[in-house]
């Protein structure tokens, strides 16, 4: 499991992407043949532990600025990859954070008195928080 680590150092945040990629992609094919197999598109075996190591791995405050205490990533190069990735791995995680980050990054067009709040918000909430079209997540 990847753990997100307080440092002084920038967090190598493709390095870490690209392992959960990895560690997701062990799980997806079988969770897909488990969740298709009862018949129940929504349900059965849905990836709430691999969104759970989403929330840990601190790539949920990508986008937001780091004057808001986010990574402040702005290369969407480089983002877009990384859902790329997720999504090569586990195409309901890659469009889960591809819709997640998305919507963060959004929040930047808010009313500018608003803004700061709302990347606090997201900021201390991320570890419980996804944003994103996934009404039968955790």
């Amino acid at each position: 499991m990847v753990q997100l680590v307080e440092t002084t150092k920038p967090l190598n945040f493709l390095a870490i992407g690209y392992q959960l990629a990895e560690e997701f992609a062990k799980t997806a094919a079988e969770r897909d043949q488990l969740r298709y197999a009862e018949g129940d598109r929504n349900g059965g075996s849905r990836p709430i532990h691999e969104i759970e190591q989403l929330r840990q791995s601190g790539l949920l405050n990508l986008v937001i600025p780091t004057i808001y205490g986010g990574l402040g990533e702005t290369s969407w190069v480089k983002i877009f990859g990384l859902i790329r990735e997720f999504a090569k791995a586990d195409g309901s995680i890659g469009q889960l954070f591809g819709n997640h980050t998305s919507i963060v990054s959004s929040l930047s067009t808010s009313n500018p008195t608003q803004v700061e709040q709302l990347y606090t918000l997201l900021r201390y909430s991320a570890a419980q928080l996804v944003l994103g079209k996934c009404s039968q997540c955790p």
